[in-house]
């Protein structure tokens, strides 16, 4: 059986294929937005319970010996219905044969919000590379939300550090809301180009940081909390409408063909 040619077919033929190919193209753009849509949505939703630590400036020059301030600012629109941030534990990570932190001083960014007592500490341990700037509301009142600096560090090059590009990390910080959840942490690190800069140092092992003198528990990095739960319960939804909708215009597909 031969196939129709276009000059073959008359106008209402013509008129019923260009119908059908409408659809078709029709459901193919609608679920492509549906998914773009979603993610976006999800994107939003997961940004809004998060907190993201940004430090000035990222990168730096610095020769041997020569001190750097590092401000720490803090951003969190907080959880759901309001909840704003309870407890923050800032912990910058950084090789101790190349960097070490000689004074920290404590912003205000957790005393925002209604009024309340803020408690505050910091721990150096430099031979470890690690520094730890914790801060809590005693009671919560709610917690706090906003964009502020949350601490600066004194950073400082150590005497016979060789040229090397050291780091200062912190994506081992802990924020904790008032309801007692975790909130996912977004950060960027610093980068101190030593004596001109080279190589990015070797790795090194910071240890446990339950066991720095001084500090709190480490708080639940929050991958296997509610909110986390919740976003995969999105993304599970979003998929599951994708398909079937993608199937859909198969089978509607090859039912216009016939």
């Amino acid at each position: 059986m031969s196939a129709h040619r276009p000059a073959d077919l008359d106008p209402r033929e013509l008129s019923v294929l260009a119908v059908r190919g409408a659809v078709v193209a029709v459901l193919a753009t609608a679920v492509v937005g549906l998914v773009l849509g979603g993610l976006a949505i999800e994107t939003a939703s997961a940004g809004d319970r998060a907190a993201v630590v940004s430090p000035t400036p990222e990168e730096v020059d610095a020769d041997p010996g020569e001190t750097v301030d590092v401000e720490v600012v803090l951003r969190s629109r907080g959880g759901h219905d309001g909840v704003g941030v309870e407890s923050v534990a800032l912990r910058a990570l950084y090789h101790p044969d190349y960097l070490e932190v000689v004074d920290v001083e404590h912003g205000t960014w957790l005393a925002g919000g209604s009024e309340t007592d803020v408690e505050s500490d910091a721990t150096i341990a430099n031979d470890r590379g690690v520094t730890e700037v914790t801060q809590s509301r005693v009671p919560p009142a709610g917690g706090a939300t906003g964009d502020a600096v949350f601490a600066t560090l004194t950073v400082r090059v150590v005497d016979d550090a060789p040229p090397s590009a050291a780091t200062i990390d912190f994506g081992e910080t802990a924020v904790t809301l008032a309801d007692g959840y975790p909130l996912p942490i977004y950060d960027r690190a610093v980068t101190v180009s030593i004596d001109g800069g080279g190589d990015p140092h070797e790795s090194f092992d910071h240890g446990n940081l339950e066991d720095l003198e001084g500090s709190d528990p480490p708080v639940d990095d929050g991958t296997d909390g509610s909110d986390g739960g919740e976003a995969d319960s999105v993304s599970g939804v979003l998929v599951a409408v994708s398909l079937l909708a993608a199937f859909a215009i198969v089978a509607l597909a090859r039912q216009l063909s016939r």
